[in-house]
């Protein structure tokens, strides 16, 4: 239940000239949730206003998700919103990750369930938004150790997703 690192806004800039191309604003958005792929630029944004209220840019997950929350596609070039769709992350508590391969953004979360961690994982068409599929696995730790049991990141290898102590197969 550790508070998470946020940001206001995103902005792109030109590499060669350093000026501004471009600046997103719209809710909070959680630093872990920002990914660049296929010349796209994708993150979670809270759907909270009292987030994005938030004086240090570190809060709770159940702030920054508990009033909803959006997935995001830009452009990468210009910044323009491809897309943005409704996303119930609310039973996310400990950490939210996004990883985007082959064309499948990947959202990771773990919480407490019957005395021990549990993840999270909602995959969705990087091109569309749309849901491709849900699942939650039970780790098998108890919740508070000190060995990151809640904040394992998953990795994506070869069309699959690696999250101790199974394995997915990243379109299906």
């Amino acid at each position: 239940f550790k508070d998470m690192s946020t940001s206001d806004y995103l902005f792109c800039l030109d590499r060669r000239t350093g000026e501004k191309r471009w600046t997103y604003n719209g809710g909070a958005i959680p630093d872990p949730t920002i990914a660049i792929a296929d010349g796209r630029t994708y993150f979670v944004e809270s759907a909270n206003p009292a987030a994005s209220q938030d004086a240090d840019g570190r809060m709770k997950l159940d702030t920054l998700l508990g009033n909803g929350a959006w997935l995001v596609a830009l452009d990468a070039k210009s910044g323009q919103t491809l897309w943005k769709k409704p996303v119930d992350l609310r039973s996310f508590q400990h950490v939210i990750f996004l990883s985007v391969a082959q064309d499948t953004i990947v959202l990771t979360g773990s919480k407490n369930k019957n005395d021990t961690v549990w993840y999270e994982f909602f995959a969705f068409d990087a091109g569309t938004g749309e849901a491709r599929w849900h699942r939650e696995q039970d780790n098998h730790n108890k919740p508070g150790g000190d060995h990151g049991e809640q904040t394992r990141h998953p990795l994506l290898v070869g069309g699959v997703i690696y999250a101790e102590p199974c394995a997915y197969d990243l379109r299906t």
